[in-house]
């Protein structure tokens, strides 16, 4: 059973989410003031922008949970909408060669809430889905994340060999040179694939954590 709560107006849906202790909960909201992104970055709520929450259970894998969630939105939205999106490491999403969403997880009290922030209209430096802003429907807020969330019910938990296949398919800059920030090193080289724990591997060297920059785009 899945509990949806539509807001008209939030702060974030990854603070609403925490007063709702239990599983299969989802916060859709029609205007998001300050969204997070990773790290103290904040993500920017545009009309056209879809900005939700959700809890679940964690994947089997833990590490592999953000991987699982990009290629599953990455299937609905193929379907949904006839477009595909590339998948950034770790948890970016891409549609034209322009960033056009992220993941955010936090796990908490053994379950994971997970936070989506997509735009199906392009605006200011982001890429969106749909081709004409005539498409967009504001019911759109709380309907897409709402048909996302059950895809996602259904299809999860995707096996780690699964994950990792979807994943590099449409991975945005595999065999690409890319540059890996984690505080304030950096590390350059070519993007060879995903470790056994869903890490990055750059030059044969596996890496967790980071801000990875792909030359080309």
């Amino acid at each position: 059973m899945v509990k949806h709560i539509k807001l008209n107006l939030c702060d974030s849906t990854q603070d609403e989410l925490k007063a709702h202790p239990e599983d299969n909960v989802l916060i859709t909201t029609e205007t998001q003031l300050k969204g997070r992104g990773r790290g103290d970055h904040q993500w920017e709520h545009a009309k056209g922008s879809l900005a939700f929450s959700f809890s679940c259970a964690p994947h089997p894998q833990l590490s592999w949970q953000s991987l699982e969630v990009a290629v599953l939105l990455q299937d609905f939205i193929s379907q949904k909408f006839k477009v595909n999106l590339q998948l950034k490491w770790p948890n970016d999403l891409y549609i034209n060669q322009r960033k056009c969403g992220g993941i955010l997880l936090h796990h908490h009290d053994g379950k994971m809430n997970i936070g989506i922030g997509l735009n199906l209209l392009s605006h200011s430096q982001w890429s969106g889905i749909l081709s004409s802003v005539e498409l967009w429907k504001d019911s759109m807020s709380h309907e897409i994340p709402r048909e996302f969330f059950d895809f996602y019910l259904l299809h999860s938990p995707v096996t780690q060999e699964k994950i990792k296949q979807s994943w590099l398919t449409h991975c945005a800059h595999l065999k690409k040179i890319v540059t890996l920030v984690e505080g304030r090193e950096e590390y350059s080289g070519f993007f060879q694939g995903l470790g056994t724990h869903g890490e990055a591997i750059i030059d044969g060297k596996s890496y967790f954590n980071g801000s990875l920059r792909i030359k080309d785009l």
